[in-house]
């Protein structure tokens, strides 16, 4: 599962900051990027955070 929350500020015509937070909850062994390769019960969960912050431009 997941939770994100971000801001948007569009500063000149043709420039925009992004910022985005999000909070995931892993549970079991995971896949993909998120994949362990321990011996991870089903019960078992972890947590990954991750922040972005984008400049956007329009030329």
């Amino acid at each position: 599962s997941s939770a994100a929350v971000g801001v948007r500020w569009d500063f000149a015509a043709n420039w925009a900051l992004k910022a985005q937070f999000t909070a995931f909850e892993l549970r079991g062994p995971g896949y993909g990027m998120w994949g362990s390769d321990q011996q991870v019960s089903i019960e078992d969960t972890r947590d990954v955070n991750v922040f972005n912050l984008n400049l956007n431009v329009i030329f």
